[in-house]
């Protein structure tokens, strides 16, 4: 599963050249690795999938803001910081 995923990683940030889609590609990615935290729990110790968990939804919320980032394109300085 993470070999799999470095590698879909790779081919996201090397091949594609649009940046909003690779934020929402690798969002969504992330997204789905999150369920499957969720729901499979793949770790023995609930600690380390506690850790796992919060690392990639502190991800997925970075990848959020970047996002947010790059779409905007309002003029108005002070509309931005809302």
């Amino acid at each position: 599963m993470l070999f799999f995923r470095k590698l879909l990683y790779g081919f996201l940030l090397v091949f594609l050249t649009e940046v909003k889609s690779k934020l929402l590609l690798l969002m969504a990615l992330n997204s789905i690795y999150l369920g499957f935290i969720l729901i499979r729990k793949p770790f023995k110790r609930v600690s380390d999938n506690l850790r796992v968990f919060i690392t990639e939804l502190v991800t997925v919320i970075g990848i959020g803001l970047s996002l947010k980032l790059v779409i905007d394109n309002s003029e108005d300085e002070d509309l931005r910081f809302l």
